[in-house]
């Protein structure tokens, strides 16, 4: 984590070190040795600028091979960081897309010119993703994604746009930058949508966006200087200046960002807290015991091991008591008293007796083996006395 702030202040420090010198460069060769044909007249100070801006650039791009290890980092769109740039660009578009409008002459019959029209087109759709990026704030979007395409589609028609006028020379020195400007954005631009679909690749992100950054404030910033001194138009237009400037707006904006993101690798805490939580909720929480189930000829019961009496089991019954067993009609008969359950007398009668019957026979069998038992002769004779 240190390591990797470590190394992109270093090389943040050699990208703020050539900005300035680049500028200059650029600044003085455009002014003092600018011809009206594209070329400077003295090239000394331009082949300065342009090797010192080859060999930083190169420098630029070692940051995909010596970061470190790759740092996951948490994208974000809703920093004031982002929604200046956005409005920067949508603007820029904007006034490049009627400027080519003009160009293609639509209602013009001889001069009418669809390659500019088609690039006209793509430049407007290009200015929804920028607004689309500056008013939402999720991570992933799969509309500012394919957005972003149109913005890449964009891109590669204006380029070849540059490189067919015929306003200015093809190995024009300005008009080469210009062309590496927008190349150098381009591959920026490719890594930025990525982000809206969660594949982020940060270490050529930051990379390509050191190089875009410096690339198109060299070919923009002096240009606007001879604009604002003598009202000179170096490249195709001023429309296509600011625009070269509005993407270097864009791309110091989002390397700046990339200094205020937040480790993804940060929320470990978090994740340790969550599973810690999760195994205690686990451990708290009875676990269901596995139940036997025992067959029986009409039925299968299933009881829980464990349970204990009192216990719901699965059917919605009591185990408190034992159910009894079932008793045929011609065997039994009970009746709501608990004693009052009727017997059948002997297996050939249809004479029933009770329990408090049969007990009080007992009683009194136990009463006759003390007095010998009268007839009922006897008894008849006693009673006629």
């Amino acid at each position: 984590m240190k390591n990797k702030f470590k190394i992109y202040g270093i090389y943040m420090l050699i990208y703020l070190l050539a900005l300035p010198t680049l500028v200059s460069l650029g600044a003085v060769a455009c002014i003092n040795h600018l011809g009206t044909d594209g070329y400077f007249d003295v090239t000394t100070v331009a082949n300065i600028a342009n090797v010192a801006l080859t060999a930083v650039s190169f420098f630029l791009l070692t940051y995909v091979f010596f970061s470190g290890k790759e740092v996951k980092l948490i994208p974000s769109f809703s920093s004031p960081l982002n929604y200046a740039p956005c409005a920067i660009v949508s603007a820029s578009l904007a006034f490049i897309s009627v400027h080519l409008f003009i160009e293609a002459d639509i209602m013009g019959k001889e001069n009418f010119n669809g390659f500019t029209l088609a690039v006209a087109i793509a430049a407007l759709l290009a200015v929804l993703y920028f607004v689309i990026a500056a008013i939402s704030v999720k991570r992933r979007s799969i509309m500012r994604s394919d957005l972003g395409i149109i913005v890449l589609v964009f891109l590669c028609l204006y380029i070849a746009y540059i490189f067919f006028d015929m306003k200015t020379p093809v190995n024009a020195p300005i008009k080469i930058a210009t062309m590496m400007a927008y190349l150098s954005f381009s591959v920026f631009f490719l890594y930025e949508t990525r982000l809206s679909l969660g594949r982020e690749k940060w270490r050529p992100y930051v990379a390509f966006s050191f190089i875009s950054s410096l690339t198109c404030a060299y070919a923009s910033i002096p240009a606007l200087i001879v604009y604002c001194i003598d009202g000179r138009e170096i490249g195709i237009s001023i429309y296509e200046t600011i625009l070269v400037f509005s993407f270097f707006v864009f791309s110091t904006f989002k390397l700046f960002l990339v200094g205020e993101l937040v480790p993804e690798r940060g929320s470990d805490i978090v994740n340790k807290l969550i599973a810690s939580a999760n195994e205690r909720i686990s451990e708290l929480t009875p676990t269901i015991p596995e139940s036997e189930t025992i067959e029986t000829d009409e039925n299968q019961i299933s009881i829980l091991d464990g349970v204990e009496d009192g216990d719901i089991v699965n059917d919605g019954t009591s185990t408190s008591e034992t159910a009894p067993e079932e008793v045929s009609a011609e065997e039994a008969i009970t009746t709501d008293s608990k004693n009052d359950v009727i017997y059948p007398k002997d297996e050939e009668s249809d004479e029933f007796i009770t329990a408090n019957e049969i007990e009080a026979e007992a009683d009194g069998a136990e009463n006759a083996e003390e007095t010998e038992p009268q007839t009922f002769s006897e008894e008849k004779d006693s009673a006629n006395e």
